[in-house]
């Protein structure tokens, strides 16, 4: 408009601040409108001032006032001038007639923005335009603007980011600190002449938005180059030394730390804000971004009230969850150079097509996707950011805004966390005598430390009569162990337990329950013994422990084809396949997963099978066909016991076949989670007791009371994948491919599957989402604590009368080494070098990613970890360590 007026002057603004979108040939003639509008005559900006003070000529309040504005915009110009006091300040005068203006702009934006809902439903806009209007009300305001910009001024302090002093407000006057010898930060020459560390200026701003984003929760959303001055530090010296006395007075030009110059805020007129809500919700998606944590962005969508129309299946679609983490990565990727910027563009778009692609393939098409809501403030976070990372372009440098975001972002969600921080315990090497000192140093000091050596730092030594006894000293030794690691984990939580099954009476005694750490890296909450973790590997055998009872109770024997008892399950080629197959991972079934699986409660669109419907699942199971035996085949006599190495783990699938065989030898035609969950508390009632028993469980779902008492699960297992794709699948490396390999290998999940559309089975933090974690998959998604789980393997390796013990196969170990392999009843065979005979012990488990639980002649060992590693050897010490301290015997097998 002629008159440098309009809401058009704001998206020229915009335009000129992406100089890493946009192409020069329009950045260049934009950038005029940052400060360079057309200024009003200074007798009407002066009579505007004198009306906003009460003064009848500007000589009252002012001893110079420059006719020539520093700068002027859609809204306001500025113009330098000296208070009668001999202040130099900086007078911001809204211009006369722009109100009228901006209003009629308002309301052809609202009146597009309804037409376009009543003719496009799926279109309605009316929030956004809403909030636009809104905004510029607030940029009207300029006393509303001072009072903002002080806040910031005082929260941004230790950021090596500056903003002008606050001196008076007014509706349509401002008055604040003059920067003088200022330059601005497309001042090729002067950020030359001065030294400018780019790269540091540049994360100086960065980290003055952190702080705006969430310590503050209100920011300056109008961060193009023309609303940040650049002032010299030696000139930023002279002024902080000025202002000793004043309230900046302990701050010393040392401060001062991007080299050359220091950079200041200007111009708060459009500034956004947060509800604590808010913070903590958009913290939250940071946190999720740069720790790679889909299952966190849903969880963050949900704090923010992200969610369709349609209801929240379809907003919270679990599925979805790796493109939207996609999308926020992406929002906080790197910055880059205009053509750099393009090429990362086209990549995400052939992404995002050939992800379309595989969803329109399985039905899954969007096209009538229900219309999702976000959050107005969604809008000016990530305009924010983007033209930050358009500045840091300006530049010609690379910063991550990730990186500088997510301290703040997870001292804020620490800070909005429910749960107290814990205190630190006591020192528990204080208790440990010499002896005890140097085998911990053993197990703490190597990374792995071998059998061999554990065995000759045991040899000779003093053994206590019972179990019992030892038990003492092991807690000692325990406990200091555990704090060590917690020592070097902030995030890990950790239990202990051991049970010992052959007490008097035969009622047995939990002998030793220790629990440390937090439960949540990012909210806290000590860890207590009645907490809850998601077992991992372990549930297999958790699944497997119940399968035998429940099937012995009906009379089943594992020996027999599971087509005897459940019909369906002989398609395929499996009528001889036995349970004692599934049961050792043997049966060539660890893929038989449902076609279209999906992380979400119930099933979806084009045949999807929701991870909460086990029956569903298990009637893929029964339809599948084996892998690596010919249709027709005797599975028992083409497979041999295989070690885990292989990847034959049916991690998901064991559960679904003991799922689908229990049902049926209780006469019902499909497994329910409700039937399910009944028969596991009947079977482990009375093993576990009345106490005990809300501390198994095949899933987690709110309703069972155990939703706020669950450790939070943390992977740090590598190159993870949120949609590995063939067009990506190149892109990863040689390296992030072969740990998903391994991982699929891990988890019994085909490459293939994984790659297209199952990448979430790679993902254990999808266990974190209240939708799956509730999900009832008896293998795969078992939550316990470790002294349940120590009462449950002390009983199934118990050697007393009547005890339900598993049958243990004593094969010799060779060199004291030797692959972990399956007993016929589903559990891991385990060997012991016994360091008071020669003759080595066998006993019954699962040593899994994160867990490891075993029996052996009726003590039950468990040891549970919210944190997952490719070592896993926070675990297995901890393990190593109670086998050694109880006397059982030197783990040749962990």
């Amino acid at each position: 408009r002629d008159r440098g007026c309009g809401m058009w002057i704001k998206m020229g603004q915009s335009m000129s601040a992406r100089p890493d979108t946009m192409p020069a040939v329009l950045v260049r003639p934009l950038a005029a409108l940052q400060d360079a509008v057309p200024p009003r005559p200074t007798e009407e900006i002066q009579a505007s001032v004198c009306e906003a003070l009460g003064v009848a000529r500007i000589e009252d309040s002012f001893d110079e006032f420059d006719a020539t504005p520093v700068g002027s915009a859609s809204i306001a110009q500025v113009h330098r001038a000296v208070t009668v006091g001999g202040v130099e300040v900086a007078v911001k005068v809204r211009k006369r007639g722009v109100e009228p203006l901006f209003r009629q702009d308002m309301f052809f934006t609202r009146a597009l923005a309804r037409a376009v809902a009543w003719i496009w439903p799926d279109h309605d806009r009316r929030e956004l335009a809403e909030y636009i209007c809104s905004t510029v009300e607030r940029e009207l305001d300029l006393e509303q603007e001072g009072h903002a910009m002080e806040r910031v001024r005082v929260g941004i302090a230790s950021t090596g980011c500056r903003a002008p002093r606050l001196v008076s407000a007014h509706r349509e006057v401002l008055i604040m600190e003059f920067i003088s010898n200022a330059f601005k930060l497309t001042d090729e020459e002067a950020l030359r002449e001065y030294g400018v560390d780019r790269e540091a200026t540049c994360e100086a701003i960065g980290r003055s938005l952190a702080c705006q984003f969430f310590e503050l929760g209100i920011w300056n959303a109008d961060l193009h180059p023309g609303n940040i001055l650049l002032k010299p530090n030696e000139a930023e010296a002279e002024a902080a030394a000025e202002a000793a006395g004043g309230d900046d007075s302990s701050i010393s030009s040392s401060t001062y730390d991007a080299p050359g110059a220091t950079p200041y805020l200007i111009d708060f007129g459009n500034t956004a804000s947060f509800t604590e809500g808010q913070v903590r919700g958009f913290a939250l998606l940071v946190h999720a971004a740069a720790t790679n944590d889909a299952a966190a962005v849903g969880a963050a969508f949900d704090a923010l009230g992200i969610r369709a129309d349609g209801g929240d299946d379809k907003a919270g679609r679990m599925s979805d969850l790796p493109r939207m983490l996609k999308s926020v990565r992406l929002l906080l990727s790197d910055t880059a150079h205009y053509e750099q910027q393009r090429e990362l563009k086209r990549e995400y778009m052939r992404w995002a097509k050939q992800d379309r692609a595989l969803r329109k393939e399985k039905g899954r098409s969007h096209a009538k996707q229900s219309r999702v809501s976000f959050p107005t403030e969604l809008l000016p976070f990530a305009s924010t950011v983007l033209t930050f990372k358009g500045c840091c372009a300006t530049l010609g440098v690379r910063v991550s805004p990730m990186t500088l975001f997510a301290p703040s972002a997870l001292e804020a969600l620490r800070r909005t966390s429910p749960n107290p921080p814990r205190s630190p315990p006591a020192n528990m090497m204080d208790c440990l005598s010499p002896p005890s000192k140097q085998r911990l140093s053993l197990v703490i000091d190597e990374g792995a430390p071998s059998p061999r050596s554990l065995f000759a730092a045991n040899a000779g030594r003093s053994w206590s009569a019972s179990v019992a006894d030892r038990a003492l000293g092991a807690e000692r030794v325990a406990a200091a162990i555990m704090q060590n690691l917690l020592a070097q984990d902030e995030g890990l939580g950790v239990q202990i337990a051991v049970f010992d099954a052959n007490g008097e009476g035969g009622a047995g005694e939990l002998i030793l329950d220790l629990s440390g750490g937090v439960m949540d890296f990012v909210d806290g909450g000590d860890v207590l013994p009645s907490t809850l973790f998601h077992v991992s590997n372990v549930g297999e055998a958790v699944c497997a422990a119940w399968a035998r009872r429940a099937l012995a109770r009906a009379g089943v024997d594992t020996n027999s084809p599971v087509a005897s008892t459940w019909a369906a399950f002989g398609d395929a080629g499996k009528e001889r396949v036995t349970m004692a197959n599934v049961l050792s991972h043997t049966a060539g079934l660890e893929g038989a997963l449902p076609a279209h699986f999906v992380p979400q409660a119930s099933n979806g669109e084009g045949g999807a099978v929701g991870v909460g419907d086990i029956g569903a699942c298990a009637a893929a199971v029964a339809a599948a066909a084996p892998a690596g035996a010919p249709s027709g085949a005797d599975a028992s006599e083409s497979r041999e016991e295989r070690p885990l190495a292989e990847g034959a783990v049916h991690h998901y699938t064991l559960g679904h076949v003991a799922a689908g065989i229990v049902s049926a030898a209780c006469g019902e035609l499909a497994p329910t989670a409700e039937a399910v969950r009944a028969s596991l508390r009947e079977e482990f009632g009375p093993t576990l007791g009345e106490e005990l028993q809300g501390e198994l469980l095949f899933g987690a779902p709110d309703e069972s009371g155990a939703s706020t008492n669950l450790a939070r699960i943390q992977s740090r297992l590598g190159p993870q994948t949120t949609r590995v794709t063939a067009l990506e699948a190149a892109g990863v490396g040689e390296a992030a491919l072969a740990a998903l390999s391994a991982r699929a290998a891990e988890l019994g999940v085909g490459m293939e599957a994984a790659m297209h559309g199952g990448e979430w089975l790679l993902e254990p933090r999808m266990f974190n989402r209240p939708r799956v974690r509730a999900a009832c998959q008896p293998s795969a998604n078992v939550w316990s604590s470790a002294r349940a789980l120590a009462r449950l393997y002390a009983e199934l390796s118990g050697a007393r009368e009547g005890a339900s013990r598993v049958a243990v196969s004593e094969t010799p170990a060779s060199d004291g080494l030797r692959a972990a392999r399956w007993s016929c009843d589903g559990q891991q065979v385990l060997a012991f070098a016994d360091v008071e005979s020669s003759e080595d012990k066998s006993g019954i488990g699962r040593i899994g990613r994160g867990a490891a639980a075993f029996g052996v002649d009726g003590v039950g060992i468990a040891v549970v970890s919210n944190t997952l590693t490719p070592d896993n050897l926070h675990v297995t010490k901890l393990a190593t360590l109670l086998a050694i301290e109880l006397g059982i015997g030197v783990p040749l097998d962990f």
